[in-house]
């Protein structure tokens, strides 16, 4: 998505240099994580206020996909507590 906005942005067809490609990629990173914070925050407040299995069982997709995005302790906890709250316990 970034390379394609450097396109238009940039219509003689220049490629970015190593510099813009690492800061491309420094963006990307820290957008994934913002969005692995925001999934982390509704799976824990799910976790916190609901116990429905449907309702857990979504939490816990979220929670997924913020440890796929990123690997962090507090999302591997909150990913651990629903499992745990879901009854599965192994």
């Amino acid at each position: 998505a970034y390379y394609a906005m450097v396109q238009k942005a940039n219509p003689d067809g220049d490629i970015p240099g190593e510099e813009f490609r690492q800061f491309l990629a420094t963006q990307k990173q820290a957008e994934s994580e913002q969005v692995a914070m925001r999934l982390n925050s509704l799976a824990w407040a799910y976790f916190q206020t609901m116990n429905s299995p449907p309702d857990l069982q979504k939490a816990l997709n979220w929670s997924a996909k913020a440890v796929a995005l990123s690997r962090k302790a507090a999302f591997l906890d909150t990913k651990a507590q629903l499992l745990y709250k879901l009854g599965r316990k192994k």
